[in-house]
């Protein structure tokens, strides 16, 4: 990657959220860090970062109206970068899964087409570069239960999935923990 990558900022219901982008698509999303922790990790892709709020506003105001309930599909063009075949095929499986449905990592394993790999999908899903664009809260543990949620590699931040799934209407039962499960609307 040589040209610069872009980036911006935006206040949401989980904090200061970060985008950045470069001309093939949005590569980065998190809201777990400072502005100068976001440049370092950007400046790891081995191109300049550089604030663009007028020039991503369009990807802004998509994230604001998601985020808001308002825009269900986030069909932004994505940048996955240098990725395996597995990895492509789990993150366009979880991609897929509309706004209020949830799957295991055992369906997205089995729609990857490698069966029995839950683990690796959920390895996948905890270096998804793109949180949200690719939605990795609506993937579940076995039971419907709340695994796993690092929103950019963090930390787990179970009460954060539980928030993103109760955001989409489903129904969170209980605390935030892994044996917590989660029941669709209706």
């Amino acid at each position: 990657m040589s040209a610069a990558i872009r980036y911006t900022s935006l206040e949401t219901p989980l904090g200061e959220l970060f985008l950045a982008a470069t001309e093939a698509g949005v590569c980065r999303i998190s809201w777990h860090a400072t502005e100068a922790e976001f440049t370092a990790e950007l400046a790891d892709l081995g191109a300049p970062a550089v604030r663009d709020d007028a020039g991503l506003a369009s990807q802004r105001m998509a994230l604001s109206e998601h985020l808001a309930g308002r825009r269900r599909t986030l069909d932004l063009p994505l940048d996955a970068g240098r990725e395996t075949e597995f990895q492509r095929r789990v993150r366009e499986v979880v991609r897929s899964i509309p706004w209020g449905e949830t799957l295991t990592y055992g369906e997205v394993a089995n729609l990857a087409g490698s069966p029995g790999a839950a683990r690796a999908v959920g390895g996948v899903m905890a270096t998804n570069p793109v949180p949200l664009l690719i939605p990795c809260h609506r993937v579940l543990g076995h039971g419907d239960t709340l695994h796993g949620y690092g929103g950019n590699g963090c930390s787990n931040r179970l009460d954060e999935k539980a928030r993103l799934l109760e955001m989409e209407g489903l129904r969170v039962v209980g605390p935030p923990q892994a044996t917590t499960r989660v029941l669709t609307a209706g």
